[in-house]
């Protein structure tokens, strides 16, 4: 029984072919990316009133952005990118301001932030305007109208945005 090839194999094999005679001249390198993050949070609030299953883990946000990571890592080795992380949990703003300024000067530009608005209003000044931080964790409503943060993006929602989701969500269901 003869074999049949399609129109669509023969195209994979071309693609192959080129890619690897892409990797071979270093074409595919002129491309390579190194990407630094820093993950800057304050430790998890515990308190005894609630059961331990329904508790906050310490590692809350820190060990999805390290598998978010690990996972970028795994497809980006075939295309020359790495990306790493960084990560700082503390309550004292001085600790936060100086490992972000210290990871600054090694050339990193993107910050996570999981911190209360007087922390993230200090993180923001102690960094140069070029640096850019992602709020991913505080839903304070003045970040977005009283207290706006140049090149802040909020990514976590704020107290007004679920209370409008909400809302919407029990008039369409009334």
């Amino acid at each position: 029984m003869k074999k049949r090839e399609s129109s669509t194999g023969k195209t994979g094999n071309y693609l192959a072919i080129i890619s690897v005679l892409l990797m071979l001249t270093g074409a595919a390198k002129a491309y390579a990316v190194e990407v630094a993050f820093g993950l800057l949070r304050q430790p998890v609030e515990t308190t005894t009133a609630v059961p331990e299953y329904l508790a906050e883990p310490e590692n809350n946000g820190e060990s999805g952005a390290e598998l978010a990571v690990s996972d970028a890592n795994g497809t980006g080795k075939f295309l020359g990118q790495k990306y790493s992380i960084h990560t700082e949990t503390s309550d004292d703003p001085a600790a936060i301001n100086a490992a972000a300024k210290a990871w600054y000067d090694t050339g990193m530009r993107f910050f996570l932030a999981d911190l209360d608005t007087p922390l993230l209003q200090g993180l923001r000044k102690a960094l140069p305007d070029d640096a850019l931080i992602f709020n991913v964790g505080n839903q304070d409503d003045a970040l977005r109208t009283t207290v706006c943060l140049p090149n802040t993006l909020h990514t976590a929602l704020s107290y007004g945005m679920r209370a409008d989701a909400s809302a919407s969500g029990f008039v369409s269901a009334g």
